[in-house]
């Protein structure tokens, strides 16, 4: 399985976490400043993958198009999407997206971070609005992209944990198999971790 964090130098403290939860695979995402940045990233990225045995995937967060050598490119949930994507990251607050938006989202990921859930103050109302989200993405056939989203080590939750937050939530089982299943597969459609 494959979980999806936001490091800041911590990566190593990611992978020691990830291990113990029984992650074989991490996609870290950085934001994208600027391709300078993005270059010493990837530098950065390239000696971390030697150091460890897990399988290590590099996504860039932008609210832009950006072109990059990254194996997925993450975007923000907002009203005007950019054209070149992979996952949309739904934030806490849950934008009200037109239905015609749902149409466009067919074939992309979309992403609902554990830990703002986790972090957030307002837990019932966000629990409600995403019990909204989530009945329309099933009724246009919106694929998830299930993971802990972390920003902090010690925000990961295991796969069974996620799992059971997700069905209590009222997901369909077979929307929560794919949901944590389809980022492995669109990386290996990409061709970004070899399994």
């Amino acid at each position: 399985m494959i979980d999806i964090v936001f490091p800041k130098n911590n990566e190593e403290k990611f992978i020691e976490i990830a291990s113990k939860l029984s992650y074989d695979k991490l996609c870290f995402v950085y934001e994208f400043k600027d391709k300078k940045q993005f270059k010493e990233i990837k530098a950065e990225f390239e000696k971390l993958k030697k150091k460890t045995s897990l399988k290590l995937a590099l996504g860039v967060l932008s609210e832009k198009d950006v072109k990059s050598n990254a194996d997925l490119i993450f975007v923000k949930s907002k009203e005007n999407l950019p054209k070149d994507f992979d996952i949309i990251i739904q934030s806490s607050n849950i934008v009200k997206w037109p239905h015609a938006t749902y149409r466009k989202l067919k074939g992309k990921l979309v992403g609902i971070p554990f830990s703002e859930i986790l972090n957030s103050n307002n837990k019932g109302t966000v629990l409600a609005k995403l019990d909204r989200f989530i009945f329309l993405c099933r009724k246009y056939r919106i694929t998830y992209a299930l993971a802990s989203y972390a920003k902090e080590p010690y925000e990961m939750r295991s796969v069974h944990d996620l799992k059971s937050f997700f069905l209590t939530l009222g997901m369909h089982p077979a929307d929560v198999k794919s949901g944590f299943n389809s980022v492995e597969k669109l990386l290996e459609e990409k061709g970004a971790i070899d399994f």
